[in-house]
């Protein structure tokens, strides 16, 4: 019955073509619902919008390899020009903090492999897309799970830190001494303009009594701090 299945939707049908496009839309959302609950750029109607567009790019190669075989063209052709275009969408996902600190790796390559499970269901391989899928949103959900339980175990750990304009490093040096916080390299990056704030990177050591997650919690305390995370 699978195999039918499966051979039924690599067939050139209305039907066909309508299942594979409420396919993409299916694992777009999916994709896409890990990023937008956290609050990433790339949420939902971007990673729909991808797979549904690399399904349709696919199904359009099959059609003029079947409709036009005298064209010489390659069924695949358009679709390794999906792969390689992803990147200018990718690229507006990865952007560096006001201080050179990259983020947003994760969320271009989650567009990356969307678009690539799109030209997977829009030549019909349904296996492999069901797998792929799997696959991803395990890695996007269960594997942040496991990642922040281990930075939870972490004592030694660099910290970025972005300050508020007109602020400076007073209430966070209080903070530090407060926890008997040891504290080495740290660089201070000074804003260009009075409308910038601040920065800086620090490497962190923690007591054992003081737990990562209580140190992330009393630090979003501290007013004069913008924006901070683990690097």
């Amino acid at each position: 019955m699978w195999q039918s299945f499966t051979q039924w939707m690599s067939d050139w049908s209305f039907f066909s073509i309508l299942i594979r496009l409420i396919l993409a839309w299916v694992i777009g959302f999916a994709i896409g619902i890990n990023r937008e609950r956290n609050n990433r750029s790339a949420g939902i109607r971007t990673h729909v919008l991808v797979c549904i567009g690399a399904a349709l790019v696919m199904m359009t190669g099959q059609y003029v390899f079947l409709h036009f075989p005298g064209a010489n063209g390659d069924v695949a052709r358009l679709g390794a020009q999906v792969i390689s275009g992803i990147g200018f969408l990718g690229a507006g996902t990865i952007i560096v903090t006001q201080r050179r600190h990259i983020r947003g790796l994760t969320t271009a390559a989650g567009l990356w492999a969307c678009a690539c499970t799109g030209l997977a269901i829009g030549i019909g391989f349904i296996e492999g897309t069901i797998i792929a899928v799997i696959l991803i949103i395990v890695t996007l959900s269960l594997m942040s799970v496991a990642e922040k339980n281990l930075r939870n175990d972490e004592r030694h750990f660099d910290l970025y830190v972005e300050l508020k304009a007109g602020q400076n490093t007073r209430a966070l040096m209080r903070f530090f001494v407060k926890h008997r916080i040891t504290f080495t390299e740290f660089n201070l990056m000074p804003g260009t303009s009075p409308e910038e704030g601040t920065a800086l990177t620090v490497n962190i050591s923690l007591e054992r009594n003081f737990s990562l997650e209580q140190f992330l919690k009393e630090l979003e305390q501290i007013d004069e701090i913008e924006f901070f995370e683990i690097i």
